[in-house]
């Protein structure tokens, strides 16, 4: 019966100090908005016209895609540049999107246009891009 105790206790104290440790140091997400990034309720603040720019594969983008969107992957980034410049405008804001929590090609395509391409205004999505309502 002590030992029972015993591991009762135990057991007791660890949930008391892992309580106590979460409520010191709780390990949240980060949800808040970085530089650079826009949430679908902040596309109000984004200056028009508004070019969105779809960073995943071909493969991805026709099964689906925001309408509209420009197809730019980041393996096609070179070859797909002129064709992007074609449809820019200087005046354009651009929002990169990709597949929320499951790849980071928007961001490496917002950050290759902002460096590369010298462009202001870029910004990432955040959101996941389904939830675009037209």
């Amino acid at each position: 019966m002590a030992t029972l105790r015993n591991i009762v206790f135990i057991f007791a104290a660890a949930l008391s100090f892992s309580a106590i440790n979460y409520a010191a140091n709780p390990h949240r997400p980060d949800l808040s908005l970085k530089e650079g990034e826009a949430s679908l309720a902040d596309l109000k603040r984004i200056k028009e016209p508004l070019m969105i720019v779809d960073a995943r594969p071909a493969a991805e983008y026709a099964k689906g895609h925001i309408k509209g969107a420009f197809n730019l992957p980041e393996a096609q980034f070179d070859a797909r540049l002129g064709a992007f410049w074609d449809e820019w405008t200087p005046e354009a804001s651009i929002l990169v999107y990709c597949n929320v929590g499951q790849c980071n090609s928007s961001r490496i395509i917002a950050d290759r246009l902002k460096k590369e391409c010298g462009m202001h205004n870029v910004f990432v999505l955040k959101d996941d891009w389904k939830k675009w309502k037209e």
